[in-house]
């Protein structure tokens, strides 16, 4: 019978070490953590203590005195008892006093899954290789050496997500091609190319204002006067924003439950943590007719008011309407805005 690996080592987005089921706490310091994920990363290849001071002394530029170089060792051999005494001595071996490795048998690793299932290729194992990504690898290491795996992994991600969305499009899979391409999107949010591929996608699902949203969001990344659209996803979006002016509804009322009023788009990222503060708002609105969030810029405010329009859809069984204003500077702009929004054709609004 083959035994589960008595460790799990995730390394994408924010480290983590987990034995026995339980998350290990007790690091030396963030870079004991790094010396460990380097030493994973080598799967089960020996390597030297000289080699890790390579990665994690001085600057290799820097001319160093003997002396300087002997603590560096030092202070390695410290961590590495460190993570000896914490992980237990059973994880580590070396064919000398200088070398180090790390029993790769006992340890299950996320980024070696997720090149596996990659390499193995078929949809299933693609969507379970997008799933193990839940971040650049070992976020917040700023060391060099990190630096080649960690394009390596992201491009690899990139990659499978384009292949995954085009593969879900051309199945009739749009909520799946939706999802893979909004990821896409996040992982380069500057990116024009993919944005407009989002748009199109929600067009095609009839999704008009959600499409356009796409836009919207982009013109809040560049808020620079220097610094315009590229024309191929202006050209979308205005052709988007005709197709959802002629699909308006000939009446200057808006239709329960007609589909005249587009649901708000779906945020970009994913709320963690806002339980508590997305419960308040949902109390609040069913008794307010005017909720406003307050906070400094780039805090959230709009993905949060879009977490809450969508949970509460069965409350507002007319629909919920999401009208971005970053863009409108007159009051006749507001009123074609909120008029396409609202579903409402032919009068002005007073």
């Amino acid at each position: 019978m083959t035994l589960s690996p008595r460790f799990r080592f995730q390394l994408f987005g924010s480290m983590q070490v987990f034995k026995d089921g339980q998350e290990v706490t007790g690091f030396r310091s963030q870079k004991t953590r790094w010396i460990l994920a380097a030493l994973a990363l080598q799967n089960g290849s020996e390597v030297t203590y000289e080699w890790l001071a390579e990665k994690f002394g001085a600057d290799p530029e820097l001319e160093i005195s003997d002396e300087e170089h002997k603590n560096i060792l030092t202070n390695l051999r410290q961590c590495v008892a460190n993570l000896r005494g914490i992980l237990g001595k059973d994880l580590f071996s070396g064919s000398s006093r200088r070398h180090l490795k790390l029993e790769m048998h006992l340890i299950h690793v996320d980024v070696f899954e997720f090149d596996a299932k990659l390499k193995a290729g078929g949809d299933r194992n693609l969507r379970e290789a997008i799933e193990l990504y839940t971040g650049e690898l070992l976020e917040g290491c700023p060391d060099a050496w990190v630096e080649k795996p960690r394009e390596e992994r992201y491009l690899k991600y990139q990659d499978t997500l384009k292949l995954m969305a085009e593969r879900a499009t051309d199945t009739l899979d749009y909520v799946y091609a939706e999802t893979c391409l909004r990821r896409l999107v996040a992982t380069d949010r500057l990116r024009e190319s993919w944005r407009v591929s989002l748009m199109l996608l929600l067009a095609r699902q009839g999704d008009y204002h959600a499409a356009m949203d796409v836009y919207y969001q982009f013109r809040k990344l560049i808020r620079n006067p220097l610094t315009q659209p590229g024309r191929e996803i202006v050209s979308v979006f205005h052709s988007i924003r005709q197709r959802a002016s002629n699909q308006i509804p000939k009446t200057s009322t808006v239709r329960g439950n007609s589909g005249a009023i587009r649901h708000a788009p779906l945020a970009l990222v994913e709320l963690t943590g806002r339980e508590t503060l997305i419960a308040n708002i949902q109390d609040k609105l069913t008794f307010a007719r005017l909720v406003t969030l307050k906070g400094p810029p780039g805090v959230g405010k709009t993905q949060l008011a879009l977490c809450v329009a969508h949970l509460s859809l069965k409350e507002f069984p007319d629909g919920v309407v999401f009208l971005d204003l970053a863009d409108v500077r007159t009051p006749e702009r507001f009123q074609t805005e909120l008029a396409i929004a609202l579903g409402i054709r032919g009068t002005p609004l007073q």
